[in-house]
């Protein structure tokens, strides 16, 4: 076992060296392979990584730990058992569509577990030959090549002969739509197909999965369980406060001060907020705000009214009588991570610029801070919003840009705003949409040689249309990381 260590250290060793030589030698290799270990791995808890080692040595055991007293036993008890962890990746990466990364490699790994056990059940051809034929035919005699050779011309009965099969097929197909559905190319090109292939696909493979075998209704009735439990235990840490302040700043958005005890809540992240005073509805109906500033004891936040529960606090903002005491959830999301880069830019939409002040203000606080130069590009349709919010910077030297995408009357309302005199904001607006791509090129072209930290709270259009391209900045010398938040909460 020592030696096994002792093995797999040098190897890193010698990997960090090549890697290290790469720079000079292969930039462009060197970035693939940096822009990846930022992407997927920079940042994880020491939990996160236990998972990701503990899935991947379930995936792995499946392949040692397999035997049979036959060639063809083995490889049924493979196929049996990927079909199994397949359904749960898939499961997994359902319940994790948030959750870009981790989306989507529970969906490679559950992809690449059901080819392998759809190609099994296609070349065996069990229901027509006794399972002495199917062993000479898997076994060393004749090997899988010949089954394959036999199944080609026979593909149409093979399908409909069983409902394993059709159903199969059908699952399959969906898994192909989604895969294909989801390629860089249809996502920056015609989003709207994307969404509308990923969300049929995903429902047809899971009602015709249930047809298939009792084992997906067991996976995702588990999954449901899971969910479950952990709603409920989330319900018991969460927390009761009062609402401090509930003030309108702007048309359909008020801005909501809470009282709250806790110290675990991180820029970046958002917090579940219930307000019927029911504790059995808040258990079960929440709605995710996304934290704008943290004080001791206090979080703000700025609600844009939108639905029926936004709507009525709004509407309530008038009557101090009517506001309504809030069950703060357990902070969530990702722990925005960039402020160690020396260049941050932050891109926003509308009110999706509520996470960013957070990180504005932990910017601020910060005692050594790593980062020089910040960046906003922030688009709203009218200027009521920008006073209020960029009223809640404290940071010196943010380059801000706004673009203005509605009518308005540009020198009353440029006089009109009490900016900060920290923050180089200069009137006037642009008006109209920023050209994303040339804003990252210059921004680029003024830190040639820095690490770029990106923070998008964007509509998704947005992010594969344009900002989808912009880790192709990125060169051996500077690397952009980039940070999706989920406009929607």
């Amino acid at each position: 076992m020592l030696y096994a260590y002792l093995v797999i250290l040098v190897t890193l060793y010698l990997i960090g060296l090549v890697l290290a030589k790469m720079q000079t030698w292969a930039p462009s290799v060197y970035l693939v392979c940096r822009r990846w270990w930022d992407y997927q791995l920079v940042g994880a808890t020491v939990g996160t990584a236990v998972s990701v080692v503990g899935l991947v040595l379930v995936h792995g055991v499946v392949l040692v730990s397999a035997s049979g007293d036959t060639v063809f036993e083995q490889h049924r008890v493979i196929s049996d058992r990927l079909a199994q962890l397949g359904t749960v990746d898939l499961g997994v990466a359902l319940l994790w569509w948030w959750h870009p990364v981790w989306h989507r490699w529970f969906a490679r790994l559950g992809l690449v577990a059901l080819v392998y056990h759809g190609g099994f059940q296609w070349t065996k051809h069990y229901y027509r030959r006794p399972h002495e034929t199917q062993w000479q035919d898997l076994g060393e005699q004749h090997g899988l090549d010949a089954a394959m050779r036999t199944a080609l011309g026979t593909w149409w009965p093979l399908t409909v002969s069983s409902t394993y099969y059709w159903t199969g097929t059908i699952m399959a197909l969906a898994l192909v739509a989604l895969a294909v559905g989801s390629h860089r190319l249809v996502r920056e090109g015609w989003y709207a197909l994307f969404r509308a292939i990923h969300g049929v696909a995903a429902v047809v493979f899971l009602v015709v999965g249930l047809v298939h075998h009792w084992i997906v209704a067991v996976a995702f009735v588990g999954a449901g369980g899971l969910w479950v439990a952990n709603v409920v235990a989330r319900a018991k840490k969460a927390e009761r406060g009062n609402v401090l302040a509930l003030v309108p700043v702007a048309e359909d958005v008020v801005k909501l001060q809470v009282s709250y005890q806790g110290s675990d809540v991180a820029p970046g992240q958002y917090l579940p907020c219930s307000f019927s005073g029911s504790a059995w509805k808040d258990t079960w109906w929440s709605h995710p705000f996304s934290v704008s500033r943290i004080d001791p004891q206090r979080l703000t936040f700025y609600i844009k009214a939108r639905g029926r529960l936004t709507r009525q606090l709004y509407e309530m903002a008038g009557d101090k009588e009517a506001w309504p005491s809030v069950q703060l959830g357990q902070p969530l999301g990702q722990v925005w991570a960039g402020l160690e880069c020396p260049v941050v830019v932050l891109i926003a939409e509308g009110i999706g610029i509520t996470p960013w002040l957070a990180v504005l203000q932990a910017a601020a606080a910060s005692s050594s801070p790593a980062t020089h130069s910040t960046y906003v590009i922030w688009t709203v349709r009218n200027t009521d919003l920008i006073a209020p919010l960029i009223n809640e910077t404290t940071t010196a030297h943010i380059d801000w840009q706004i673009y203005v995408t509605g009518d308005y009357q540009m020198e009353s309302q440029v006089e009109s705003l009490a900016i900060p005199p920290s923050c180089s904001l200069a009137p006037p607006y642009s008006h109209g949409r920023p050209h994303y791509p040339t804003l990252m090129e210059s921004i680029r072209s003024r830190h040639p040689t820095q690490d770029v930290a990106m923070g998008l709270c964007v509509h998704d259009d947005s992010i594969c249309a344009n900002l989808a391209r912009s880790k192709k900045f990125s060169h051996s010398q500077a690397v952009w990381h980039v940070y999706s938040e989920r406009f929607d909460v």
